[in-house]
C-alpha cells in the first residue's frame, strides 16, 4: 500500500452566464405558471366566416405560448392580419397595446406569418383585427 494521498479530481461545471440562469428561472416560472393567449374579440372584412376563422386561429394559438415568456396575465396585444385569396396570411402588424416584454411580439408575428386560414368565399383578400389578451393558468401540484 502506498502511503501517497490518492489525488482525486473533483469537476465543477462553471456556473452559467446570468442570461443564461435568469432564462431557466422564467422556464421553470413558466412550467408553474402556464400562459395562455387567449381571443377576446375578433373583426373581420372580407368574405371570410367569423365562425371558420375563429376555429382557425384558435387551432393554432398554442404556437404563441412559446413566445410570452416574461409577459403577465392581463395583456393585451391586439393585432392586424391581411389574408390573401389563397388563405395565406399576407401582413400581420400590431395595431393596438402591445406586450411589455421585449421578444414576445416579434416572436408571436413571425409565428401568424406562417398560418393558414380558410380561403376567402369572395376570392378577395380579407383583413381580421385580432384581440388577444394573455392569462396565467396555475399548473396542478402533484
Amino acid at each position: 500500500m502506498s502511503l501517497a494521498p490518492s489525488s482525486l479530481m473533483v469537476r465543477k461545471e462553471a456556473p452559467a452566464p446570468l442570461e443564461e440562469r435568469a432564462r431557466q428561472r422564467e422556464v421553470k416560472e413558466q412550467e408553474k405558471d402556464k400562459r395562455v393567449a387567449s381571443i377576446e374579440e375578433l373583426t373581420i372584412q372580407g368574405g371570410l366566416s367569423k365562425e371558420a376563422v375563429l376555429q382557425a386561429l384558435e387551432k393554432n394559438l398554442p404556437e404563441l405560448q412559446k413566445c410570452m415568456i416574461g409577459n403577465g396575465p392581463g395583456e393585451k396585444l391586439v393585432l392586424q392580419l391581411v389574408v390573401g385569396p389563397d388563405g395565406k396570411i399576407k401582413n400581420v402588424k400590431v395595431v393596438g397595446n402591445g406586450l411589455n416584454k421585449g421578444g414576445a411580439e416579434p416572436c408571436m408575428l413571425e409565428k401568424i406569418k406562417g398560418w393558414q386560414l380558410p380561403v376567402p368565399q369572395d376570392a378577395k383578400e380579407a383583413t381580421v383585427t385580432l384581440f388577444l389578451m394573455l392569462s396565467v393558468s396555475k399548473a396542478a401540484k402533484g
